[in-house]
C-alpha cells in the first residue's frame, strides 16, 4: 500500500479544519502493525461536545475527506463519551487511547 505519512498528514490536517479536536489518534494496523494493501487508515477524533449524533460526526469528517485515495476510517467521539470507556481494558477506546499514536493535541 502506498499510504504514507504525508498522506496521513493531509487527512489530519483536514480533519483538525473540519473538526476543530480536541485530539486526534491514529490505531488499527497503520498504528499498531504492517498495513497491508486492503487495510484502512484508522482515526478516533475527539471533541471537546458535540450536539450531533456519532453518525452524523462520522458523515460529516468523511464528506470532508472525499476525494482522498485511501480507505479512511473515522471514529468520532465527545470528551464525555470517551470518559466513560477509557478506563476499560476491554474497549476499543482503552486501546487507542493507550496504544494508539497521538497525531494531533489541541492547545
Amino acid at each position: 500500500m502506498s499510504t504514507g505519512q504525508d498522506q496521513i498528514q493531509s487527512i489530519v490536517s483536514k480533519l483538525i479544519n473540519e473538526y476543530h479536536p480536541q485530539e486526534i489518534y491514529l490505531y488499527g494496523s497503520f498504528a499498531w502493525g504492517e498495513p497491508n494493501e486492503d487495510s484502512d487508515i484508522d482515526f478516533c477524533i475527539i471533541l471537546p461536545d458535540s450536539k450531533e449524533s456519532q453518525a452524523d460526526r462520522i458523515r460529516r469528517g468523511l464528506y470532508a475527506l472525499k476525494g482522498e485515495k485511501c480507505p479512511v476510517d473515522l471514529l468520532v467521539l465527545t470528551v464525555d463519551e470517551i470518559a466513560e470507556r477509557k478506563n476499560h481494558p476491554s474497549t476499543l477506546i482503552y486501546r487507542v487511547i493507550n496504544e494508539g499514536v497521538k497525531l494531533y493535541a489541541a492547545a
